[in-house]
Order: structure tokens, then C-alpha cells, then sequence
């Protein structure tokens, strides 16, 4: 039931009452969460975990930067505590979708790969949809970003970011398909063979960290589980270079060690 006032009152405290009217726009949104900040936040020292941060957000824009350049400065990014949040803008008509995909898709796995190197873990979604930001960054709000944020919350479960089953743009190998039928970023595919020699000493550390917290442990599994695919796609190739990474495929062994 709605109830009236007794009579038209003007609001004398609404200053903002005059605004111009907003509208959301059709935007790729991607958001992406760092796993266990609470506890590494609790434990910072010396703004540690703040510079790194800092750190991974701009070698990440960095490295974009050898991917494509035209779309870099059409990049809204917003950072809060663990949330990272990147968008752009689709037009209508946009004859530039699939790059703009491309460079969303590239910048998620350069991120999350400067993640790992800095001994954490990311997990994330990527939506289409109506999105807003204001001139300022100071407000955002859609619901693409709830989409997101859903969708990482109840589905990504695993150190991934996956993609909204809605999005056609997939370029594998820039995703790959999981067992559980979401494509996700292939952020190995995004940087050098040297990430299965910096990653593997990470991920047993990390694994031996979590041997009595199940939920965990079976989080940095599977992403074991996805370092030795990498490792082994490296290793099958014709050179002796990349034959040399079969040495970084982490063995039931060692799996074994990390968790007495």
C-alpha cells in the first residue's frame, strides 16, 4: 500500500535536485577479486601489500601496451581494497567490439598473472551489459557490475575469471573451456614460458600454506592442475627451450611434500 503526504512539501535539503538526467551505456565489464585480502591486509607491513598492488596494476597496463594501444586510454579502471574493476564502452554499430574484447581479455590475464608473481591469487567474471560511470570515477553502478560480481561470487569458485555465457567473443587459446562448461582467461597464454618457473615455487609454497584448510587447498589445486596443462602445451613444442619447461609440471610428489 502507498500513502501520500498531506500536502506537496518542498524538499529544501535536496541541493542535487537540478542534476542532469544519467543513462548507462552497454559496456564489457570485468571484475576481479584478490583472494584472501582480509588476512593479508591484517598482516601488511610497511604498506607491503599496498605498493604491491600499485605495482601489479601498472606492469599490467605496461605489458598491455605490447599488446594494442588504441583502446588503452577507452579503459575505465577502479580499484577498492581487494576489487579491481576495469569497463569499456560498446557503441551501437561498434565496428571495434571484437578489439575492445581482445584488449579486455588481455589486460585480465596480464593482470592475474601479476598477481601470482606476487605470491596471490585472483578470481574474477567478465559481463556485457548496461553500465555507468560518472565523469569523475566517483560513481558506478549497472547491471553489468552486478552481473559480475555475481557471477564471480557464486560461479567462478576457482582462481579464474570467466566469461558471462552470454559473451560470443571467446579466441581461444586467449579462454579455455573448464569441465564445468565456463570459459575462462588462459592468463599463461599471456606472458612469457618464464611464469612456469616463477609460479611453480608460489603454488607449493601456497598449497603447503593451505594443507589443513580444505576449501583452499583445493582452490590452488586446480590451479596446479592448470599450470601443469600450460606446462606440458610448453613442453610438447619443437625446441629445446620450451622442452626444457617439462622440469616445471608439478608432480603428485611434490604435491604430496607441500601438504605434510
Amino acid at each position: 500500500m502507498k500513502y501520500k503526504m498531506r500536502k506537496e512539501v518542498i524538499d529544501a535539503s535536496d541541493f542535487a535536485k537540478d542534476l542532469k538526467e544519467k543513462h548507462s551505456s552497454i559496456y564489457y565489464v570485468a571484475y576481479i577479486d584478490i583472494l584472501g585480502t582480509k588476512k593479508i591486509v591484517g598482516n601488511d607491513k610497511n604498506d607491503e601489500y599496498l605498493n604491491n598492488l600499485n605495482n601489479i596494476v601498472h606492469n599490467a597496463l605496461h605489458d598491455l601496451d605490447t599488446f594494442e594501444k588504441s583502446f588503452k586510454n577507452q579503459l575505465f579502471i577502479k580499484i577498492f581494497s581487494d576489487n579491481i574493476l576495469f569497463a569499456i564502452k560498446i557503441d551501437e554499430n561498434e565496428q571495434d567490439e571484437s578489439g575492445k574484447v581482445l584488449t579486455l581479455l588481455h589486460l585480465a590475464g596480464h593482470l592475474q598473472t601479476r598477481i601470482l608473481r606476487k605470491g596471490y591469487f585472483a578470481r574474477g567474471a567478465i559481463t556485457k551489459g548496461e553500465f555507468f560511470i560518472d565523469e569523475k570515477g566517483l560513481f558506478v553502478h549497472g547491471k553489468a557490475l552486478v552481473n559480475a560480481v555475481t557471477l564471480e561470487e557464486d560461479n567462478a569458485i576457482y582462481p579464474r575469471i570467466i566469461l558471462h555465457p552470454d559473451i560470443k567473443y571467446r579466441h581461444e587459446p586467449l579462454t579455455l573451456k573448464d569441465n564445468d562448461g565456463f570459459y575462462y582467461v588462459n592468463n599463461y597464454h599471456f606472458t612469457e614460458p618464464a611464469i612456469l618457473i616463477i609460479a611453480k615455487p608460489i603454488l607449493l609454497s601456497k598449497l603447503n600454506e593451505a594443507k589443513d584448510n580444505l576449501k583452499i587447498r583445493q582452490k590452488i589445486l586446480w590451479y596446479i592442475s592448470y599450470h601443469n596443462e600450460h606446462a606440458k602445451y610448453v613442453s610438447s613444442k619443437d625446441h629445446p627451450i620450451f622442452k626444457e619447461h617439462a622440469e616445471d609440471i608439478i608432480t603428485e610428489e611434490e604435491i604430496a611434500d607441500a601438504l605434510k
